[in-house]
């Protein structure tokens, strides 16, 4: 875990044990705590979306269609967890959907923050 704070801004953030840098793609608040969907930069949507805590810990690994309710539900299940004592793991969720449209949802998903990086300068 890093100690850098994380928000919607963050990018050039590594994640242990995962390749390259990411960047936040989203923010979803659940009980009070900010989670944040993390997109890789080396790879864009060729490999998936992790969400992780304000601390960097791993909460959905991997994460295939961003923060829908069924994601908010697997961090609460995560929250749980960590106020009963129990070490919780990165859940593992199934996209809704099949494959095949959550891959191409994904790749609009990276033409459009290609586009506004190009456009704001961000683009390396």
């Amino acid at each position: 875990m890093q100690e850098k704070a994380i928000s919607i801004h963050t990018i050039g953030y590594r994640i242990k044990g995962k390749p390259g840098s990411w960047f936040v793609e989203d923010v979803a608040e659940v009980e009070g705590k900010k989670f944040f969907l993390m997109e890789s930069e080396d790879y864009g949507t060729e490999i998936p979306y992790i969400v992780i805590s304000e601390s960097g810990e791993a909460v959905i690994d991997p994460c295939y269609v961003g923060l829908g309710d069924r994601e908010r539900q697997k961090i609460r299940y995560f929250l749980e967890a960590k106020k009963s004592g129990l070490k919780p793991t990165g859940a593992k969720v199934k996209g809704s959907g099949n494959r095949r449209s959550v891959l191409a949802r994904l790749r609009e998903k990276q033409k459009i923050v290609e586009e506004t990086r190009r456009q704001t300068g961000l683009h390396n």
